[in-house]
């Protein structure tokens, strides 16, 4: 009793340590398991398959805290039930600061929507965040640069010797400067922000001379122009003259003189400078909806990945993928990690048309552009990707499956036994059949994961938020982070810049949904497919690292050694990201198994 009681109290002051600190969580975490793997019979779920597969199917429909209470018995239902209390008042802490993060969220949307390039960064340069206009003059800019989340200017100095100064300077005065490079101008302002800052933060403001597009509707309706009064000023706007604001609307220059008198009347001016500054003194030239940016601004960071393409499914919900290589070549459907996206690949695509290879990566049902799909199970992912490979006239293919891609490509073999030709599965992760199994799982945050979804998966959602969180403050951070725990050899895949560059917007891109794809995801790791699942016709091809830190490689052998149709290479010194590391000598490899 007095064992049970020390551990409620440990527990509960954890809970609420979590609700403000999310590094407790860990420690949290570690209790509730240790406990649970105590006290549960074999180490196994008490539900039937039956119960688990409801759960799984339906956990974001409804509350399923009572089902989970009626697992277990004894000390550990007791337990379970005193702590749900502190759970949920936790999550009211937990609320609170959500609402905090929405308003911060609404003050990002506000930058959003100025001409202007806004940037918060450390002394160093690295990003902490900036608006839609910063990315967008970073991506046409040859005078500054974004790399591996640090900004940097053309000469680099530049920008570097102004940072020093407003970090340094005892008045704290902002700089100004201004790069050029050619014909292109940009100006400047750095200025530091509250010096009572544990870290240091600069904000730095950049400008240039593109003209500011204006809505013709947003004229229209401020001043009350007519629509023909409204494509004027906007080609004044954009510093035409009225000769060439004459010649580009095709009309003659009379007619825009006319027209101008009557845009000077209804503005209150009676010479052109003045409408200019009538016009920026307005809060229209705030408005970054206008065509000039909507043209390049969303759209264009989509247009960036090559490849990207999409369609809208017969229940109504939209499907993403990347089609990436030699559209002539053998395709190969490419099924991503848990927190991958299309936008997660090797930057060297020569390679695919060198080998003349086909790469497709589609997103998962809520992961980037693909809609959620509520109750989906594993199995349900191949209809989405025959709905593609008809929709894309693909007749066969060949699946890839990447870690926790694994079986999403052998569901694909088992549904679509006429279309997928081979199936290769490089840094496999098998199915999780019982406690013990995880053993094999060496990356502890993922065992750790994976427990959780076994055992307590009502807590899933509050750990999964703490990591989106935590991604969204600061992806490169967050990166550094992830990579501690990984092989030398991992660590310098993401140690080159586009490479880190993919997966932040990959990982972004993931999370752009919630909590919700990372738990559904989770839980199909754990409850979604079976060592059965992996019985498939085709052959069965698995690429594996020996020094893998995320699933052992003797662990893999243990699995493989009842499955007579799989072949296994092992890449010596190899980590778990082969895909990325390995990238030249596994598509080489792949190609000629084909032949």
């Amino acid at each position: 009793m007095d064992d049970d009681l020390s551990v409620f109290s440990e527990l509960v002051g954890l809970v609420y340590a979590t609700a403000m600190d999310g590094a407790q969580w860990p420690k949290l975490l570690d209790g509730v398991l240790d406990y649970v793997s105590q006290n549960s019979r074999d180490g196994t779920p008490s539900l039937s398959a039956p119960q688990l597969q409801a759960f799984v199917q339906g956990w974001d429909e409804g509350d399923v805290r009572e089902e989970l209470l009626n697992r277990g018995c004894g000390s550990h239902r007791a337990l379970m039930t005193q702590l749900v209390p502190h759970f949920v008042m936790a999550r009211e802490i937990q609320r609170q600061v959500a609402d905090a993060e929405r308003q911060e969220a609404l003050a990002r949307r506000v930058l959003d929507w100025l001409p202007l390039g806004v940037a918060i960064v450390t002394p160093m340069g690295t990003l902490i965040s900036a608006n839609h206009r910063l990315h967008q003059i970073v991506r046409r800019s040859s005078c500054l640069a974004l790399t591996a989340g640090r900004l940097n200017s053309r000469p680099s100095s530049s920008l570097g010797l102004a940072l020093a100064q407003v970090c340094t300077s005892a008045v704290g005065n902002p700089e100004t400067l201004r790069l050029e490079e050619g014909d292109e101008h940009l100006s400047l302002l750095v200025a530091r922000l509250d010096k009572g800052m544990e870290q240091p933060q600069v904000v730095i403001w950049v400008a240039t001379q593109e003209p500011v597009g204006l809505e013709e509707a947003s004229l229209r309706a401020l001043y009350g122009m007519s629509a023909a009064e409204g494509r004027l000023t906007r080609r004044l706007m954009q510093g035409e003259t009225l000769e060439e604001a004459a010649q580009s609307l095709h009309v003659s220059i009379n007619t825009v003189r006319t027209q101008l008198q009557a845009i000077f009347s209804k503005t209150g001016v009676s010479r052109q400078s003045e409408l200019l500054r009538a016009i920026y003194s307005s809060p229209l030239w705030l408005d970054s909806r206008n065509e000039e940016f909507v043209n390049s601004g969303e759209s264009e960071k989509e247009a960036q990945v090559s490849g990207d393409a999409g369609m809208r499914l017969s229940d109504g919900r939209w499907l993403a993928w990347a089609d990436l290589g030699d559209p002539k070549g053998v395709p190969f459907i490419f099924n991503h990690v848990i927190t991958g996206t299309r936008h997660f690949r090797h930057p060297d695509l020569a390679l695919l048309y060198d080998h003349h290879l086909r790469l497709i990566m589609p997103e998962r049902p809520g992961t980037g552009d693909s809609d959620p799909q509520s109750g989906r199970t594993v199995q349900d992912w191949a209809d989405d990707v025959k709905a593609m490979t008809n929709h894309l006239d693909i007749q066969r293919f060949v699946v890839v499956g990447f870690s926790e891609g694994t079986p999403y490509a052998l569901a694909l073999a088992r549904s679509l036994p006429e279309q997928v030709i081979q199936v290769f599965i490089v840094s496999a992760t098998p199915p999780i059949d019982g406690t013990e199994s995880l053993h094999d799982h060496r990356s502890i945050p993922f065992r750790s994961v994976l427990l959780v979804a076994q055992h307590t998966p009502w807590l899933l959602p509050p750990l999964m938020r703490i990591m989106i969180r935590n991604a969204r403050k600061n992806i490169y951070r967050f990166i550094e982070q992830m990579t501690r725990g990984m092989s030398e050899q991992d660590q310098a895949v993401f140690a080159e810049p586009s490479v880190r560059e993919n997966y932040a917007h990959g990982l972004m891109s993931a999370i752009a949904h919630g909590e919700n794809h990372l738990v559904i995801e989770a839980l199909l790791a754990v409850h979604g497919w079976k060592q059965e699942d992996a019985y498939i016709l085709q052959p069965l091809r698995f690429y594996h690292g020996s020094d893998d830190w995320f699933y052992s490689l003797e662990g893999l052998k243990t699995t493989l050694s009842c499955l007579p149709n799989a072949t296994l290479t092992t890449i010596p010194g190899g980590g778990h990201l082969l895909m990325y590391s390995h990238w030249h000598t596994l598509i080489p490899l792949m190609a000629a198994d084909l032949r």
